[in-house]
């Protein structure tokens, strides 16, 4: 969904569209340090100093609260503050899942996994945003970014779900 159909929704559209795009892609940044830093922390199966599924687990659960934060958000400066939110957790999840794709994948197929993912991520758009875009026009911006929190819970269900299945796998029968 175009950002200037939130703020249009939101009173404005001139003035405060550079700055909430800024909000968004700075914060955006602050992800890549969030990710690096959290390796560690929410590491799982594939080694200790790579970053794992809890990431992913975070990266997804953290959009999906920023999204609704963003939907439900009465004034420009909560929405913007949304978008910090938004912003890193987007950043994160992508750091996530390059990272967990290359550090798991046999270096001889590596490209190919990662051209699969690009493929996937990217080819997803005409299918995708259609739908997004016909929430928006149909309902309203904010259900656009509801849409938006919906796939983020729906991921995070499922990395928790594979985090859970590991878990009991790696775990000493009692």
């Amino acid at each position: 969904m175009p950002p200037p159909a939130l703020l249009t929704a939101r009173g404005g559209m001139r003035g405060p569209l550079p700055w909430t795009t800024g909000i968004t892609a700075i914060y955006a940044a602050k992800g890549v340090i969030f990710t690096r830093r959290s390796g560690g922390q929410y590491s799982t199966p594939i080694d200790s100093d790579k970053v794992g599924f809890g990431s992913l687990l975070l990266g997804t659960g953290v959009f999906a609260i920023g999204c609704v934060l963003g939907a439900v958000a009465p004034s420009y400066w909560l929405f913007a503050g949304a978008l910090i939110v938004i912003g890193i957790a987007a950043l994160t999840f992508t750091n996530a899942t390059n990272s967990l794709m290359q550090l798991s994948t046999e270096p001889s197929m590596r490209g190919r996994v990662m051209a699969l993912r690009i493929g996937i991520a990217l080819g997803g758009t005409p299918i995708g945003a259609p739908i997004v875009g016909w929430v928006a026009d149909r309902f309203g911006p904010r259900w656009a970014l509801a849409v938006g929190a919906a796939s983020g819970f729906a991921a995070a269900a499922v990395a928790a779900a594979y985090l859970i299945q590991q878990r009991r796998h790696s775990s000493p029968p009692a």
